[in-house]
Parts: structure tokens; sequence; C-alpha cells
């Protein structure tokens, strides 16, 4: 499995449960890294990711997914954020 950063910006409406749910269902350790942007694992390729998240967002919603791999660095993170993120993020 991959892991990805998916970032969202709900422009008209707030209605989040639509797309936290939709993210959630890609994988049972997918969470809520930091407001509208999510960290998580999964077989689907990001271009899957987006098609799989589209639907819950409305056409002037931004959606932004990436594969995250390698480097990475963190400053002013609770203690659990970068745990999981230094188990998770190889």
């Amino acid at each position: 499995m991959n892991e990805y950063l998916i970032a969202y910006d709900l422009v008209n409406h707030n209605d989040y449960n639509g797309i936290c749910g939709a993210i959630s269902s890609l994988d049972m350790n997918s969470w809520p890294f930091l407001h509208s942007t999510w960290i998580a694992h999964s077989d689907l390729s990001a271009e899957e990711i987006t098609s799989h998240l589209r639907p819950h967002i409305c056409k002037e919603d931004k959606l932004f997914v990436v594969q995250l791999a390698g480097d990475w660095s963190s400053a002013g993170l609770p203690k659990f954020s970068a745990e999981w993120l230094q188990e998770n993020l190889h």
C-alpha cells in the first residue's frame, strides 16, 4: 500500500460528512492529519483516489491528492501525529 496526502477546500458548502466518509472508506487507517487534510493508505493511484472522491465535492471545490514517499519533516504537531507519521511513512 502507498500513503497519500489528500487535501481539499470546500468552497460553497460545509458538508464535510460526504468527503470525510469517502476518504475513510479508502482505508481504516486513514486519518484527518490537519484541517481539510488527510493521510490515507491505498492501493489505488492518485488519479483513482481523485475519481473516488470527485462525486463528494462540487465543481467549485478544490481537491489535491499526492503520493507520499521519502523524506519528511514537521514542526508543532501533537506527539501522536508525529509518532503516526514516523511509523507509517517510509
